[in-house]
């Protein structure tokens, strides 16, 4: 063996520096990655909780609720708006709100008007809006839609239906007592 020269010592012990400082940057681009990975496992946990509240939330509510983006398209509903329109689940599947509309309209004399209604609402984007709906067998059902703003912008609607079948009834009977006396 012969013995080094120093330029090549040098050499040697730069290189096992170099070695030794990219093994500790790996081990702390390793470490790094693991904690990245547990803070976002952590947070899908916590997203999915938070979905899950919201879902029962939707789904407690009395009333029939559609959620639409922007374009009208079909983001979210609960059963009681299936049970509600009679509909299949197939229909709200496709997540096609105008479509939707074509099946809900036919429990309507006026189906047209009906129709004509939502697309105004589309059109003119307001806050909120209120009707009353009257449908071919009896039911008086109150909807209300209002905006949904995400930072300070308009990213949809949420459409609202209660059933106010005897409620109105009784009004009105109260109405007619009133009249005879």
């Amino acid at each position: 063996m012969t013995p080094e020269k120093p330029e090549e010592e040098s050499l040697r012990s730069v290189a096992l520096q170099n070695a030794q400082s990219i093994l500790l940057a790996r081990r702390r681009a390793e470490e790094e990655l693991v904690q990245a990975k547990q803070s976002l496992e952590r947070r899908t946990q916590e997203l999915a909780q938070t979905l899950a509240m919201m879902r029962a939330t939707l789904e407690s509510t009395t009333d029939a609720i559609l959620v639409t983006d922007g374009t009208g398209r079909v983001t979210d509903f609960n059963a009681q708006f299936v049970a509600m329109w009679r509909l299949t689940p197939g229909i709200m599947e496709t997540g096609d709100h105008r479509r939707l509309l074509g099946d809900v309209s036919g429990s309507f004399q006026a189906r047209q008007r009906f129709v004509e209604r939502v697309e105004a609402i589309y059109a003119t984007s307001p806050p909120e809006t209120h009707d009353v709906l009257e449908t071919l067998d009896g039911r008086t059902i109150e909807r209300s839609t209002r905006m949904q703003i995400v930072d300070g912008r308009n990213v949809g609607r949420v459409w609202s239906f209660r059933e106010v079948t005897e409620r109105k009834r009784a009004e009105d009977g109260l109405r007619g007592q009133k009249r005879m006396l």
